[in-house]
């Protein structure tokens, strides 16, 4: 149940932050490119671990995961600044391990659809609300985590942007409450 319970919270945190969420910024990394335009996703990967006590005993769940099956695009405009996907989609390998023993699981995401203004300081890309919404048949839990709408612009050339972020959160769900740890790095080329 508790294990379950984690794989749910892990889930829901990366789908929630499928679209994107940072933590500092670095003014020596090469941003100089133009951020307008359509972006295809090449490569979505992420590392993370949650840990909670359960009758005193502390539980550790460390998970690795990528985008696979990609077909998503997002196209940046301005005047006003918005940021839009359309029914895109792509299938998410997560590779955890709990105990000694690690598990690999794969989930569809499809249908998503989001909308935001974003803005930019230096390398560092906000966007206005959490962004996104989709479909999965996996089970999911609701408003638990919230996603960062900052990320680290770790490259844009005129045809390259990456994206980073790290999210550090305690959520509560039947009864545990989990600390979350996640790193995020999104790569998209210019299409």
């Amino acid at each position: 149940m508790l294990i379950k319970t984690l794989k749910r919270v892990v889930l829901l945190f990366l789908f929630s932050t499928t679209i994107f969420s940072c933590e500092s910024s670095d003014d020596t990394l090469d941003t100089s490119g133009e951020l307008l335009g359509d972006w295809e996703l090449v490569s979505y990967i992420n590392e993370g671990s949650t840990s909670t006590n359960f009758q005193g005993t502390p539980i550790n769940y460390t998970f690795s995961g990528k985008a696979i099956n990609i077909d998503y695009v997002l196209t940046f405009s301005e005047n006003p600044n918005k940021a839009i996907t359309e029914n895109s989609s792509f299938d998410f390998e997560i590779i955890s391990s709990f105990d000694g023993t690690s598990t690999t699981e794969t989930s569809t995401i499809n249908n998503i659809n989001a909308e935001a203004e974003w803005s930019r300081d230096g390398n560092v890309l906000t966007f206005s609300e959490d962004f996104g919404s989709f479909d999965t048949s996996d089970l999911v839990l609701e408003d638990k985590l919230s996603a960062n709408p900052e990320y680290i612009i770790e490259k844009l050339t005129a045809t390259t942007l990456v994206l980073t972020t790290g999210v550090s959160e305690q959520v509560s769900d039947s009864g545990f409450d989990v600390d979350i740890s996640v790193d995020l790095r999104l790569e998209f080329t210019r299409i």
